[in-house]
């Protein structure tokens, strides 16, 4: 490959010095058939946390929906109410009566929905560090958050 690019170039000064260089002889475009495993990497690893944070951000604001209406004492009756108490019903199967909350009149602070708010987060967080750890590494393994400054 840099035995091409050097006889590109030497064939370009050598048109230059004969004062035959037309638009005709000027590369206009470079092209490469050599793969970026690495950037692609790169773009799976970015693809695959993006997912994960879309799916937690789906799962946060319906349990977020849930907790302000049971907090108002929303009429379960209602369409949409009924909606999302059901999917966030599947989604808080595991902790569903785990703690008591305090009711007052039709108002309850759930506290088991702000538990798996949490929980949530902290699992998302961990999956997206186990998809940076295991898909994308260059060099020694950091810990930190990737930073936005060019690296990937």
């Amino acid at each position: 490959m840099l035995n091409q690019i050097q006889l590109g170039v030497t064939e370009h000064n050598r048109l230059k010095k004969k004062g035959k260089m037309t638009s005709d002889n000027r590369v206009s475009e470079v092209r490469t058939s050599q793969k970026e495993p690495e950037r692609e990497q790169c773009i799976f690893t970015f693809t695959d946390t993006l997912l994960i944070w879309l799916l937690l951000g789906i799962f946060e604001a319906l349990i977020a929906l849930r907790i302000v209406m049971i907090l108002i004492g929303a009429n379960s009756a209602s369409p949409i109410v009924a909606l999302i108490y059901g999917f966030t019903g599947i989604i808080l199967f595991p902790v569903t009566g785990l703690i008591t909350s305090p009711t007052v009149g039709n108002m309850v602070l759930d506290f088991s929905s702000m538990l798996v708010y949490i929980c949530y987060a902290l699992i998302a967080w961990a999956l997206v560090r186990i998809v940076w750890l295991t898909f994308y590494q260059r060099g020694p393994v950091d810990l930190l958050p990737a930073r936005p400054n060019g690296r990937c």
